[in-house]
């Protein structure tokens, strides 16, 4: 902002809509009062805004205006809408230094077009009254005062925020016309000013761009110098890739225009996507038109890099206004930054990102990454990071589960939250479904939360987050199952991956995922032992419709690697438990290796079967050759081939007879 115009006071603004209730002197206005409260607690909610703002400037309280604005832009801090209001509402010659501190304080935070054109309005109202000093008719020379300067300086720093955008063309007609009246016969120094802003807008894509382009053809005339139609047609091409730009770019806004939501309300707010198609739509047209800028349209290339960079700065400050609820947009924004030198500008922008999206995991996570990326004197940083994240998620964990399961007795059990079958409701309900989502997806934080630890601190740091998060009763089993993993990969010790497997059976016997898991684990390190006696220990404990996987998965090892008497003793039992099953096909699938089943392909051609990507067909057709998975059983392995499941299956009325055996099942050996 210019100097001459910059007058900063001290905005006594509220932290929060209850503290500013609670310490302001403002007369009791039950309605505002009322609704200043509530968004306390939801400062989300437009029509409340809107109506908190209306009932503001209805008192004609200028406290009570002041508080009601900063608290808003607190929410929205780059409302150019609400600046612009807020503004308007201290427009009295008394009112002048608060008017230049709001200028102060949100010109840069808001691109905005209108909101400069404001501004502009402004410094040139307060500068042009001294602006003439002397004037000579019989010379005709006008002499000028400091604040000319002063006009030009704000208007450069007006092109510089919003002069790339597409209804910047008033701004730098305003900025020519005000350069022109300078003097009536104008020095070669005073064309040469002139014409270098011309060659500036007319190589932008504006609104404006056909009728400047003929204002500079009538300036170049009038100039009358020799060399006119040489600056004419140096700049011609220039000006013909700005007019095929302001095409598409034209383009690429009626497209965001034709699918940006519509309000009825005064002050339009930037609304919480729901992802549904519109919003998609939405996003990908946004998405598209940052790919747009930062092709370099204009092909402005290396010599003119530091323009091609603003444009593409402003392009997403515009984004990140119109679309704050969209965590993907600040990602973009923060992804194009250069990691060598704007390590600080990169992490400031996530933050406020996530801000806006408190608990977005795409923004915390690469918040956290990048903190650790920036080095280790920052490693207390990300564990705030990762607990902060982690106490916002499971609030809302908590509030859906109190939700969800209408047994209110039961929701503080964990073994009620662990065993699925022992809810009162019915386990498909969306509530109790998205709930077990959103409880694995609080898992996977704290996985990456371990991961981190581990990096950073070794082994000890991953063990103490794990003790942390079998605290927690809302942690579900991946965390157990990931952290027995670590602990055999980074320190090959199977023993403690066993007792952390131990530990989470303590707590998720009725999950069949887990045991399955934990199964697959033990067959891996070739400790059969082990193997055996956890599945001959489970296997009983769970009904065959549920258990399933488990026999599959376990007679698929048997008919690998045991002897036949083995194999055909395991495919005895599971006959008789699932009846329904064709022996031919049970047949089949002890034939199976690597996906191949040759019976269902060559004798029975079963419609079902699908076989594996050949790596030659898969070149020859363009396509990548991907690892096919093992289809050796009906029910496929969730360990393997299926993202696990929280097994919210209802229970089937009645249980089949499970298997019978003889003798006490082998006791878990440690190693």
């Amino acid at each position: 902002m210019v100097d001459s115009v910059r007058n900063t006071i001290t905005i006594d603004a509220p932290q929060s809509c209850e503290c500013a209730v609670a310490g302001s002197e403002l007369p009791s206005l039950p309605e505002w009062d009322h609704l200043y409260a509530t968004l306390g607690t939801t400062p989300y909610d437009a029509e409340k805004w809107n109506q908190l703002l209306h009932l503001a400037e209805k008192s004609a309280d200028l406290k009570r205006i002041q508080y009601s604005y900063d608290s808003f832009l607190r929410v929205y801090p780059d409302n150019a809408s609400a600046v612009i209001q807020y503004i308007r509402s201290f427009s009295k010659p008394t009112q002048r230094q608060f008017r230049e501190a709001l200028f102060d304080k949100y010109l840069n935070e808001c691109h905005d077009v209108q909101l400069w054109q404001m501004y502009m309005s402004h410094v040139k109202s307060v500068s042009l009254i001294t602006l003439y000093i002397h004037t000579d008719i019989s010379v005709g020379r006008y002499e000028y005062g400091q604040s000319y300067d002063t006009v030009c300086s704000a208007f450069e720093s007006a092109i510089g925020h919003v002069g790339h955008d597409l209804n910047s063309g008033d701004v730098w007609e305003d900025y020519i016309r005000f350069v022109e009246t300078r003097q009536t016969r104008a020095t070669f120094g005073d064309h040469h000013q002139l014409r270098r802003i011309y060659q500036r807008a007319l190589q932008t894509p504006h609104e404006n761009l056909t009728q400047l382009w003929s204002m500079y053809e009538l300036f170049e005339k009038e100039a009358g110098h020799t060399e006119v139609c040489c600056h004419v047609k140096e700049l011609a091409p220039a000006y013909d890739k700005a007019c095929c730009a302001l095409l598409e770019l034209r383009e690429h806004f009626t497209k965001i225009a034709s699918m940006s939501p519509t309000s009825k309300l005064p002050l339009s707010l930037p609304h919480h996507p729901t992802f549904t198609l519109t919003d998609r739509v939405l996003a990908g047209f946004w998405k598209a038109y940052l790919r747009w800028e930062e092709s370099d349209p204009l092909e402005l290339g290396e010599s003119q890099r530091v323009v091609l960079l603003e444009r593409i700065n402003r392009a997403y400050s515009k984004a990140l206004a119109q679309m704050r609820y969209f965590p993907e947009i600040w990602y973009m924004a923060y992804a194009r930054l250069p990691s060598s030198d704007q390590t600080s500008q990169a992490l400031t922008l996530l933050k406020n990102g996530i801000d806006a999206n408190p608990t977005s995991f795409l923004l915390n996570l690469a918040y956290a990454e990048g903190l650790e990326a920036a080095g280790k004197e920052n490693s207390q940083l990300v564990h705030v990071v990762y607990t902060t994240f982690l106490a916002r998620l499971r609030a809302d964990l908590a509030e859906r589960r109190n939700g969800g399961i209408s047994n209110e007795s039961h929701q503080n059990r964990p073994d009620v939250i662990d065993v699925v079958d022992a809810l009162d409701t019915d386990p498909m309900s969306p509530a109790v479904k998205d709930f077990f989502e959103r409880r694995q997806e609080y898992g996977s934080v704290w996985v990456m939360y371990m991961r981190f630890a581990r990096r950073s601190e070794g082994a000890t740091g991953s063990r103490r987050i794990l003790s942390q998060a079998t605290k927690d009763v809302l942690a579900p089993w991946q965390v157990y199952e990931a952290a027995a993993r670590n602990e055999y990969h980074c320190t090959q010790a199977v023993a403690a991956a066993v007792d952390i497997y131990e530990k989470g059976l303590e707590r998720f016997r009725g999950q069949v995922d887990f045991v399955l898991h934990y199964l697959d684990f033990l067959l891996s390190v070739n400790d059969m032992r082990n193997a055996g006696a956890l599945f001959f220990r489970v296997i009983e404990t769970f009904p065959p419709h549920r258990a399933r996987p488990l026999w599959e998965r376990w007679a698929r090892h048997q008919n690998q690697y045991a002897d036949l008497q083995s194999v055909l003793e395991i495919n005895k039992r599971m006959a008789a438990i699932y009846t329904e099953d064709s022996p031919m096909k049970r047949f089949a699938q002890r034939y199976v290796y690597d996906g191949v089943d040759t019976i269902a392909a060559r004798d029975t051609h079963d419609s079902q079967y699908k076989r594996p990507a050949v790596e030659g067909a898969s070149h020859a057709e363009g396509h990548e050759s991907h690892s096919a998975p093992d289809t050796s059983h009906t029910h496929t392995s969730a360990v393997e081939h299926r993202r696990p499941s929280h097994s919210v299956r209802k229970r089937k009325r009645g249980r089949s007879p499970s298997p019978s055996y003889s003798g006490r099942p082998p006791a878990i050996r440690r190693r």
